[in-house]
Parts: C-alpha cells; structure tokens; sequence
C-alpha cells in the first residue's frame, strides 16, 4: 500500500535541518535600548550636555563596570583599541595570566605545574605570589612561626598592628559595601586584602610565653590603634569619637572574620554590630572618665607645663 504524500511531508520536514535559533534576547535588546534612548531624549527639553549624558549612560547600562574596567586596562597593557579589549576580554584576560607566569615566584610556579592545582586556584594567581613574597617562600612541612619577643620585634609588631589594623577595618567597610549593592568584585578583592592583612599580623606579632605579656601586648596594641581617636575626644572633651570609632573597627573587623568561617552577609553584619556594641559598652565608662578628666582644660594646662 502506497505511503500517502502528507506522511512523506511530514517525515521530511523531520529529517529537514531545524532553523537557526535566535536568541529572544539578542533580538530585543537594541530595539529596548533605542526605545530608552527615544523615551530620555524626548522627555523634556534639555541642554545639550544633558542630553549627551543621557545618550551615554542609556548606552552603557547595557555594559558591565567592572569588565569595562578591566578591559582599558588590558587595552593599555597590550596596545590595543579599547572597543576591541572589551569585546575579546575573556581571551585577553587568559593571555594575561599566561604572560605572567614569567613573573610569579618559585613555588607558585611549580605549584601551578599540578593540573589539579591550576585548575582550582588560576583565578588567584597574582594573590598566591603576593603571599608568597610576604611569607618568603613556601614550605608546607614550615608553619608560620611567630617571631620571637625582643625589644625590636615588640615594636615592629606594634607598628605592623596599626597598619594591619587599619586595613582590615577599611576591608572589613568594602566587603559590606560590596554584599549590600552586590558588587561581587569588590567583595573577592576586599576578602583576599583582608587575609594578607591578618597575615602579616600573624608574622609580625610576638609569640609570648605568660598570658600576662600577652595580654600586655594586645593591650599596647589597642591603645595604638585607639589614639588618634582618643585625641579628638580629649580635644572635643567628649568620648562619643573615640567610641564610634571603637565600635566601627570592631565591627568591621568581626564582619570578615564572620564572612571568612561562611556566614551570610546578615549574619555577619548581626555578629559584627552585636561586638560592635558591647566593644563600645565595656569602653563607655573608662573613655568617659578619661576624657573627661584629660579634656579641654587639662590638655590645655598639659601643653603649658610642657
């Protein structure tokens, strides 16, 4: 019995190659882009300076920031036009981490032999070398030893905790900022600032044998990262400055610490306001004496005796 036509059609058209897929998006997105750009431009008279900037913005939210970013900076590295940067940045970016093994230290050259290690660690290549430098090599059999107490490296240690201390309080800012408006970038590089920071503390500092020494040191060191604080209260006479400032470093601090062992943005912002608030609690009283009895007055008769 002969196969009717309409069957045979039916089996061609299956066999037949399906049309290219477009994708809805793609296909969309000019005409939305040129329909905001017509919906700004003829919404109100404006100067043209106003309406040059709404041309451009309305084009470039459409693009990425951060990869903008990123892609002048390779433009400038290899001497390319930016528009061709941008558009071939997954590629440039590849040839710029290859380019660089040249420059990374020893055992992060030979650690990157592994296949298995490149593939899980590639992406922080130039944060494994910068650590590396600061460690003076790698050895995995060789933890981090803590120098030990001497005059001199009781007051390296000091001067290292002002410094770390200021940058885990100003990372510590940046990772909030960048878990609250999504900013992902800023959060990564905010994190790995954060650690190197803890990691230079964790060279620098003394290891002491009494608790007595050591809650000495920790003492000295708070005390160092608390005076210009200190000073505008006694200068202000009042203690609200100097707690502010205490209860902004701790929490800032306690925030990527929280962050770090894998809690949420809001549990870590909750942990961190919680230290934040009894830190300016427990040091209420004792500031508000101090500046109290150092204020205006006493600072005052201090640099006339001086």
């Amino acid at each position: 019995m002969p196969i009717e036509q309409t069957a045979l059609d039916e089996f061609a058209s299956d066999l037949a190659p399906a049309p290219p897929m477009t994708d809805p998006i793609a296909r969309i997105q000019p005409d939305v882009t040129d329909s905001l750009a017509s919906e700004f431009l003829e919404a109100a008279p404006s100067s043209p300076q106003t309406t040059g900037a709404r041309m451009a913005v309305t084009t470039a939210l459409t693009s990425n920031a951060d990869k903008y970013a990123r892609a002048n900076q390779l433009a400038k590295q290899y001497h390319v036009p930016g528009d061709f940067a941008e558009r071939n940045l997954d590629w440039l970016e590849n040839k710029a981490k290859i380019d660089g093994i040249n420059e990374l230290p020893v055992a992060t050259r030979t650690a990157l032999s592994d296949p298995h290690i490149a593939k899980l660690s590639h992406d922080d290549m130039q944060h494994i070398a910068e650590l590396e430098t600061r460690l003076g090599g790698f050895d995995s059999a060789e933890p981090i030893v803590p120098p030990k107490p001497t005059v001199g490296s009781v007051i390296a240690g000091l001067a290292q905790n002002i410094e770390s201390g200021a940058e885990i309080t100003r990372q510590g800012l940046r990772m909030q900022m960048g878990d609250l408006f999504g900013f992902n970038t800023v959060t990564e590089d905010a994190a790995r600032k954060d650690a190197l920071a803890r990691t230079d503390l964790a060279i620098a500092n003394p290891q002491f044998e009494s608790d007595l020494a050591s809650g000495a040191y920790s003492g000295a060191t708070s005390l160092l990262q608390q005076i210009p604080a200190m000073a505008a209260g006694i200068a202000t006479g009042g203690a609200a400055i100097p707690l502010t400032v205490a209860g902004i470093t701790t929490q800032a601090e306690a925030y990527t610490r929280y962050r770090d062992r894998g809690a949420s943005p809001l549990t870590a912002f909750g942990g961190g306001i919680t230290e934040g608030a009894i830190e300016v609690a427990t040091e209420s009283i004792p500031m508000g004496y101090f500046v109290s009895k150092f204020g205006k007055d006493g600072l005052a008769k201090f640099l006339g005796e001086f």
